[in-house]
C-alpha cells in the first residue's frame, strides 16, 4: 500500500471517529440526567453484542486510562484537572456498568448541590 493510500485510509478512519464522536455525544446531552451514563453503557453494550471492534475498547479504555494520567499532576492547578477527569468517566462508563452507575449518582448530587433557589434550570 502506497504511502498516499495509507494517508486517505487514516483520514477515512480519523472522519468516521469524529462522526462517531458527535452522535453519540448528541446522544449523551440529549439523555435525561442522572441516567445518560448507564443510557451510554446500555448501547455500547449493545454495539459490542453486534459484533462492536474489541480492539475499539480497548483503544477507548486505554484513552480514558491515560487521560487519568495526565489529571493526576494537573490537580495541583486549578481546573484543568476536571476536564481530564470528565472525560476519563465519560469514557469509562460506556464500558463499565459499575462505573456508569457511579457517574449517574454522582451527576445527581452535583446537580442537587449547585443548584440554587429561583435559578432556572440548565437544559443539558
Amino acid at each position: 500500500m502506497s504511502f498516499s493510500k495509507a494517508h486517505a485510509r487514516g483520514e477515512q478512519v480519523v472522519d468516521s471517529f469524529r462522526a462517531r464522536m458527535r452522535e453519540h455525544w448528541q446522544e449523551f446531552r440529549t439523555a435525561e440526567p442522572g441516567h445518560r451514563f448507564q443510557e451510554r453503557f446500555d448501547r455500547r453494550a449493545r454495539e459490542r453484542a453486534n459484533g462492536g471492534s474489541q480492539l475499539s475498547r480497548i483503544l477507548i479504555i486505554g484513552f480514558a486510562l491515560v487521560c487519568l494520567a495526565i489529571a493526576i499532576p494537573l490537580m495541583i492547578l486549578p481546573g484543568p484537572a476536571i476536564l481530564f477527569y470528565l472525560l476519563s468517566g465519560f469514557l469509562l462508563a460506556g464500558e463499565s456498568g459499575w462505573i456508569a452507575s457511579g457517574m449517574d449518582r454522582l451527576e445527581k448530587l452535583l446537580r442537587r448541590i449547585f443548584k440554587r433557589p429561583g435559578r432556572r434550570r440548565l437544559k443539558s
